[in-house]
């Protein structure tokens, strides 16, 4: 048989080539590796359907009913491998993967709780988040009151909400001013309706007669009760709330109990309350009257007034000054006390869960009966009372209980009951024409 030279080399060609590409292919395979292992928990019961991967690739395989897996064609070198499965906790490891042979790697993966999809009770009941088309703000009362210093509901709102604009009150329990998304009426009431556990509560506020900051009911509610505040805004809102809804509405639910033995927790909260303002002098221009209408008066000493001065009917000789609020005699100044005591417990059972508090509460402000003052009354024999000596004063006492009965699975009956106790002195200040300030 004969062979022209061209084939012969074609032949020899595409026999060399197919060497190459062999040797090739081997070489490639020559650079992998194979992970096997085995995923339990860490008690060591196997852990079936867990995802392992090799980070950075698309490399990946589920464990067997035994928790074992197998990962093949794993690139030569150095890689992480991951675990993970739905209620435990993620865990990686570093691996050496070695060309041609198999690295074993076993984990222990520890049980984790699983994050539920979002609950909002609102006034048709509780609904998925992402059921309710309202712009929706939720606030960790607990996370909240750990990380600043909280002392009525006001407080949990600063800041803490998109969209939510609050002026606090000035003086002890003076109500705050709460607005969401703005004025919307001249003539109504531009405050959020407000509902607690369900129960929609009187949110206005009541003037005390006295000139200063109006009281709010809101700061009826101890803010440790408080488990999350929900802040709902939008045109959406008063689809399900009314038209009411239109100034926003703010879901507040209180604490409620869980299953498990009974839990203790006791608090108690003492501080100082200053008045940091830095007031300034008062001025008095002391002179002479001049060219008055009766001669006769010119020269006599005067209080010259702005006026006076300015129609130099008045000449000034002298200037004194003094600050009221600085002198230690006649100062109204003084450093008021706050003084909360608190205790809760919670805890239940497969057919009841409780949660009750009991909290008390005292506050006094920054005014009281200059030293001066003191003094005239102890000259004169008079005894100091109370409310002359601290006129801005807050005191409640306030007792919560949340049950749940669960006579079966399907039906629970909550039983809510509050009882509150308060007192409330405001002193003559603000717009009052009257008052302190004035």
């Amino acid at each position: 048989m004969k062979m022209s030279i061209p084939r012969v080399v074609r032949a020899m060609a595409a026999a060399v080539l197919a060497v190459v590409v062999q040797s090739g292919t081997l070489a490639a395979q020559d650079r992998t590796g194979v992970v096997a292992g085995r995923v339990i928990e860490a008690g060591g019961a196997p852990i079936p359907n867990a995802q392992v991967s090799i980070a950075g690739t698309t490399l990946g395989s589920l464990t067997n009913a035994e928790g074992r897996f197998t990962l093949r064609g794993v690139p030569a070198g150095n890689v992480t491998v991951r675990v993970a499965r739905i209620g435990y906790a993620e865990s990686t490891k570093p691996a050496v993967i070695t060309a041609g042979s198999t690295t074993t790697l076993d984990f222990s993966l520890t049980k984790v709780a699983v994050n539920l999809t979002a609950v909002v009770t609102t006034a048709t009941g509780d609904q998925r988040r992402l059921e309710i088309p309202n712009q929706i703000a939720q606030i960790d009362a607990a996370k909240a009151i750990e990380s600043a210093q909280i002392s009525n509901v006001g407080d949990l709102l600063i800041g803490k909400a998109a969209g939510v604009q609050l002026l606090p009150g000035s003086g002890v329990n003076a109500a705050s001013r709460i607005r969401i998304r703005g004025t919307s009426s001249i003539s109504l009431s531009n405050d959020p309706i407000i509902f607690v556990d369900g129960i929609r509560i009187n949110s206005s506020t009541s003037g005390l007669g006295t000139g200063g900051s109006p009281a709010g009911r809101l700061n009826d509610i101890n803010p440790e009760d408080i488990e999350t505040i929900d802040v709902i805004r939008g045109p959406a809102a008063s689809a399900t709330y009314g038209t009411d809804a239109a100034t926003g509405v703010i879901v507040i639910t209180t604490k409620k109990g869980r299953q498990g033995a009974a839990r203790w927790s006791v608090y108690t909260e003492q501080g100082v309350t200053r008045d940091r303002n830095n007031y300034p002098d008062a001025y008095t221009a002391w002179g002479r009257l001049a060219n008055q209408t009766n001669p006769a008066n010119n020269g006599r000493a005067a209080d010259c007034q702005i006026n006076t001065i300015a129609a130099r009917t008045c000449v000034v000789d002298s200037i004194t000054t003094f600050n009221l609020w600085r002198d230690p005699r006649a100062t109204p100044l003084k450093d008021g006390i706050r003084q909360q005591y608190g205790m809760t417990v919670s805890g239940g059972t497969e057919s009841v869960n409780y949660f009750t508090a009991v909290e008390h509460e005292r506050t006094t402000g920054t005014l009281g009966m200059p030293e001066f003052e003191r003094d005239r009354f102890a000259r004169q024999g008079i005894a100091v009372r109370e409310e002359w000596a601290d006129p801005n004063t807050f005191q409640r006492f306030s007792l919560r209980s949340n049950i749940d009965i669960k006579p079966s699975q399907k039906l629970t009956i909550p039983i809510r009951s509050y009882f509150l106790s308060s007192q409330q002195q405001a002193p003559q200040d603000g717009n009052n024409t009257t008052g302190l300030g004035s």
